[in-house]
């Protein structure tokens, strides 16, 4: 199906001075806002992964001596291999600004921090590439006031071999309710389970949320999960516009991956997974009168 129904983009085949990516961005959502916040042209395209791992396996295939990569997401790090992928071996630099600038309150890196950091990376790095990568609108949904308090991850453990725990930060996962979250996975990843039966499970046994997407639908429910997204969406694109303005070159507006809010009961965005939710993301060419000079 991903091979006869879509056409995957490459990244690095593209012409590009700043590619930002918006963690988990869904084509139709970016669709609906985008034009508040840019003035460019959108393009519908694939992405090569379902998760963002396997966008990083797949684009990043070569050495890029040329690109620093500025990440707040600790999957795309400068100190290890995370399933498969090392960053490290891949750029002449990664910034590792989920480590700097992790916020404890709101269990994520606030856009703004990714903005402060790229701002000093980019006249740092003169004459080289930039990837710069936010973690909205992926969950927490930190642009989403009705959410008190704003249930995140706990600081991300490079040490670990998932370093991004599923689990909620502020909440006690017990022996018992570990093992059976781990019982729960396999089954969803089987396919013997769907995610949303799995969350529906845990609930019933009033158990911890899975994640902060977990936590925000039992929170608001299906509907006000999406509203969430939307709001986290529009957050982090206010930040993108105040860097956009900022940078001189020709810059791209794309995502990793999309997102499952619900569809089919599906959610998040779980490797190896095929879905025109997951994998229709945005290519932004943003309108831009400054050149690179």
């Amino acid at each position: 199906m991903r091979n006869s129904l879509f056409k995957p983009i490459k990244i690095m085949e593209q012409s590009w001075d700043y590619l930002i990516v918006l963690d988990a961005c869904r084509y139709d959502f970016f669709n609906l806002i985008y034009s508040k916040y840019l003035n460019g042209n959108l393009q519908k395209v694939y992405s090569l992964g379902s998760s963002t791992i396997e966008w990083c396996i797949r684009n990043f295939t070569g050495r890029y001596n040329d690109v620093v990569y500025i990440s707040a997401n600790p999957y795309i790090n400068s100190f290890r291999k995370v399933n498969g992928f090392k960053a490290s071996d891949h750029f002449h630099k990664v910034v590792d600004v989920w480590k700097l600038f992790w916020n404890e309150k709101l269990g994520t890196v606030h856009p703004k921090d990714i903005n402060n950091v790229a701002k000093i990376i980019v006249q740092t790095y003169k004459h080289y590439r930039f990837i710069i990568h936010y973690l909205q609108p992926h969950a927490p949904y930190i642009g989403y006031e009705k959410i008190i308090p704003n249930p995140g991850f706990p600081r991300p453990n490079i040490n670990l071999r998932e370093p991004l725990l599923h689990y909620v930060k502020g909440y006690r996962y017990g022996f018992l309710a570990r093992n059976i979250i781990r019982l729960l996975s396999k089954l969803v990843r089987n396919n013997i389970l769907s995610d949303e039966n799995f969350w529906n499970i845990l609930t019933m046994l009033r158990l911890p949320p899975y994640s902060p997407m977990d936590a925000a639908r039992r929170a608001l429910g299906k509907n006000g999960l999406r509203i969430a997204y939307y709001h986290n969406l529009m957050l982090v694109l206010k930040y993108v516009s105040k860097l956009v303005d900022q940078l001189s070159g020709k810059i791209i507006v794309t995502s990793d991956h999309g997102e499952l809010l619900g569809e089919d009961g599906m959610y998040s965005h779980a490797s190896g997974r095929v879905h025109p939710k997951l994998l229709e993301i945005p290519w932004f060419v943003v309108k831009n009168n400054r050149r690179k000079s």
